[in-house]
């Protein structure tokens, strides 16, 4: 099966896990612009899907701790 870029958003199977979401690239962003509102906090991420905000916290982030969940009900 081949899958083209347009085809992120209808992964058959429910694979939304591999999508790279907004929020993360958004959250990533604000991390390194912003690490100082973050240092030394115990941060919670939900839905981390592929994982790039939890990458950023953890690289640029100095945080405390860092959670990241991705659950599907």
């Amino acid at each position: 099966m081949k899958v083209a870029i347009g085809d992120v958003d209808t992964f058959p199977n429910n694979f939304e896990g591999l999508r790279l979401w907004d929020s993360d690239v958004i959250l990533s962003r604000f991390v390194i612009l912003e690490n100082e509102r973050v240092k030394k906090k115990e941060v919670l991420v939900f839905k981390g899907g592929v994982g790039l905000a939890g990458i950023a916290l953890s690289k640029w982030g100095g945080c405390k701790s860092i959670d990241i969940c991705d659950t599907k009900p």
